[in-house]
């Protein structure tokens, strides 16, 4: 049997560095060669910081996640992000991130654009930013509302420690990706990289 068709690309335009990898050794049986680490590395606040230019001092980004009626959380989106979602885009209290992105295609900011509207333009890019690449669940396309609960006051956002938030997270996120049956994780994976 052919091990490149088991172990291998079957695209082999999807790997463009794959001769490279360490796991192209496989299909050849060449797996004893055992990687010497010089020292263990982890990803710190202060990478956090510097990766994404996040405050890591301030007051901690906690919430309770509040029991509301779609009804409630379409007139808080309403509110605060300036735009009805529509009630199937909501699970739970959380918002499809697909809802925010066409609403945000919507809109055109210019000089002469109200500062409320720039305002709750900017909270939606926050929620994306937040819930699409920061903080994402395991679905990788809903965004806890709780965190415009921490944008309702924009001049006061900065305040908290958004790093701290994430880096939480993603550790969360990789103590839980270590339970059996746990097939997805969410999280800021791309700081490991």
């Amino acid at each position: 049997m052919d091990r490149r068709a088991v172990y291998g690309p079957r695209d082999g335009t999807v790997l463009s560095q794959q001769l490279q990898h360490r796991s192209d050794d496989i299909p050849e049986g060449d797996i004893d060669v055992v990687l010497q680490a010089k020292r263990e590395a982890t990803i710190t606040l202060e990478d956090v910081q510097i990766i994404w230019a996040l405050p890591i001092d301030g007051l901690l980004v906690t919430s309770l996640d509040i029991e509301r009626s779609i009804e409630e959380w379409q007139i808080y989106c309403r509110e605060y992000l300036r735009f009805l979602p529509d009630e199937e885009v909501f699970k739970g209290s959380r918002l499809h991130t697909h809802a925010i992105m066409n609403f945000i295609r919507t809109v055109e900011i210019t000089h002469d654009t109200p500062r409320p509207t720039v305002v709750q333009y900017t909270r939606c890019i926050a929620m994306l930013l937040l819930g699409g690449l920061m903080c994402p669940d395991s679905s990788g396309n809903l965004v806890p509302l709780l965190y415009l609960s921490k944008l309702e006051e924009i001049n006061a956002a900065r305040n908290y420690s958004w790093g701290s938030a994430v880096l939480a997270f993603l550790y969360r996120e990789l103590c839980h990706a270590s339970l059996k049956g746990k097939a997805a994780i969410g999280s800021a994976l791309q700081l490991l990289q």
